[in-house]
C-alpha cells in the first residue's frame, strides 16, 4: 500500500515537472515573437577598441571611427553601417542623474535619471531597422559644435514627459552642468 502511494506521488510529481518544463519552453518560444524595437536579422556586431597609447588626441580618434564607418560602408553586400559606444546588456548602465526641462517630480514617481546614454553615429537607427515616432533621426546638421540633440526611446518619453511632449526639450546630465564636477 506505501509503495503505491510512493509510485503515485513520483507520477505525480513528474507529471508536474514535464507540465512545467512544457509551459517554460512555451513562453521562451513566446519571447522570440516579442518585438523589441529593432530587425536583427542579417546584422553583425563587432567591439572594437582602440591602442590608449596609439589615439590620444580626439581628432586623431574621431577621425578613425569616420573613417572605419566609410570602408565598413563600402564592403561589397553591407547595406548600411553604424557605430555606437556599446551594446547592452553588455555594456553597464550609466545611472546618470539628469536634469530634464519641465519635469515634474512626483511621490513615488521616477526620478531624473537616466539608464543609458548611448553614442551613435548619425546611420544607426537605419542600420538597426528602429522606427522613428516623432522628432528626426540624426542627419549632416549633427556635427562638433552644432547644438547637441538626442533621441529617447518610448518608455523614456512616457517616464519623462507626464503628458508632455519631450520633443523639443532639453536634458543635460548632471556631470555636464556647468560647475559640476
Amino acid at each position: 500500500m506505501f509503495r503505491r502511494a510512493l509510485v503515485a506521488g513520483e507520477l505525480s510529481l513528474a507529471l508536474v515537472l514535464l507540465i512545467g518544463c512544457g509551459l517554460m519552453v512555451r513562453a521562451f518560444w513566446k519571447l522570440q515573437e516579442v518585438a523589441h524595437g529593432l530587425d536583427p536579422r542579417n546584422v553583425i556586431t563587432m567591439r572594437v577598441d582602440l591602442p590608449s597609447g596609439a589615439y590620444t588626441q580626439n581628432a586623431k580618434i574621431d577621425g578613425f571611427w569616420r573613417q572605419l564607418e566609410e570602408r565598413l560602408s563600402s564592403l561589397p553586400g553591407v547595406q548600411s553601417a553604424a557605430l555606437f559606444s556599446g551594446l547592452p546588456p553588455v555594456r553597464p548602465p550609466n545611472m546618470n542623474d539628469t536634469d530634464i526641462e519641465g519635469f515634474v517630480q512626483t511621490e513615488k514617481g521616477p526620478i531624473q535619471n537616466v539608464d543609458f546614454y548611448q553614442i551613435v553615429s548619425k546611420r544607426y537607427f537605419t542600420t538597426m531597422g528602429i522606427r522613428l515616432i516623432a522628432g528626426r533621426f540624426f542627419d549632416d546638421r549633427d556635427v562638433a559644435g552644432a547644438p547637441e540633440v538626442a533621441i529617447i526611446n518610448q518608455a523614456w518619453r512616457k517616464r519623462s514627459g507626464r503628458g508632455r511632449d519631450p520633443v523639443g526639450r532639453h536634458l543635460v546630465p548632471v556631470g555636464q552642468r556647468p560647475g559640476a564636477r
